[in-house]
């Protein structure tokens, strides 16, 4: 059975092999080695829970918009119910697009949901298709949507939106479809799928509620703790680790007692 490691040197399962062995990763791989098996190593990870589901998430939005310039901000529609939510922005101008989506039912990452199709759409289009959001992407310097779908088993349950400004380089633009973004969403669909695997949809999105409004406390709390006493992110995080372990209370729990307390 065909291994491959994540960026911990973890074995991976068989499927992450297999994902790297696609068609447009070895054109991706030609393109640039390094970038594509940052990638790898960033995405092809064990997902066992929602809180290691959204990790992945943040990881690939970070990664496709360091990746490619176009791309001033990207998030991940989650639609595991009938209240989609957004997981992982890069900037809150991408939660503000998505709220519109959400308000209306309608928009780039609801009809990538829906029709499990990759959508592109310029801003004209946009706001002939949705004014309102087309108004909100405008102000924000966004003249380009990208969304693909990320399914899970038979059922399509998110999509990888990316917010695009322009780009001088049209064809790249062209190939978004392709290569370094089809890599990405092929590791997000895995995570996916694995996280799901042996959950129902309802409980899947309870959970992942949970995991990310835990991250924005605990994210929260560690730049308290930063502030507080002078610490980078990696001590603070220590920090809040120590402390839970200490006082046997979960991470999420100890950082809303330091937002609390301050301590």
């Amino acid at each position: 059975m065909a291994h491959s490691t994540d960026d911990q040197g973890n074995d991976t399962p068989s499927e992450f092999a297999d994902t790297i062995a696609t068609a447009h990763y070895r054109r991706a791989h030609m393109l640039d080695p390094s970038g594509l098996d940052n990638v790898t190593s960033r995405l092809a990870v064990v997902v066992a829970d929602g809180t290691m589901l959204i990790e992945v998430m943040n990881r690939a939005a970070v990664l496709v918009v360091g990746m490619l310039d176009e791309i001033a901000y990207a998030g991940i529609t989650a639609a595991f119910d009938s209240a989609p939510f957004t997981i992982a922005p890069t900037d809150d101008r991408a939660i503000a697009i998505d709220a519109e989506q959400y308000r209306t039912g309608d928009g780039p990452c609801l009809r990538a949901v829906r029709t499990k199709r990759w959508v592109h759409l310029g801003l004209d289009q946009v706001k002939q298709l949705w004014p309102e959001i087309g108004r909100i992407a405008e102000s924000a310097g966004i003249d380009r949507f990208v969304a693909a779908p990320l399914g899970r088993r038979d059922r399509t349950v998110g999509s990888l939106n990316l917010y695009c400004s322009e780009s001088d380089d049209e064809q790249h633009a062209i190939g978004f479809e392709t290569d370094v973004l089809s890599v990405v969403v092929d590791h997000l669909n895995i995570a996916v799928h694995a996280y799901g695997r042996d959950r129902e949809l309802g409980e899947a999105a309870l959970v992942l509620r949970q995991a990310t409004a835990d991250r924005a406390t605990i994210d929260t709390a560690l730049g308290v703790l930063m502030a507080r006493e002078n610490l980078g992110s990696t001590e603070a995080r220590g920090v809040l680790h120590a402390r839970a372990r200490d006082s046997g209370t979960s991470v999420a729990q100890t950082a809303q007692r330091v937002l609390a307390t301050g301590n």
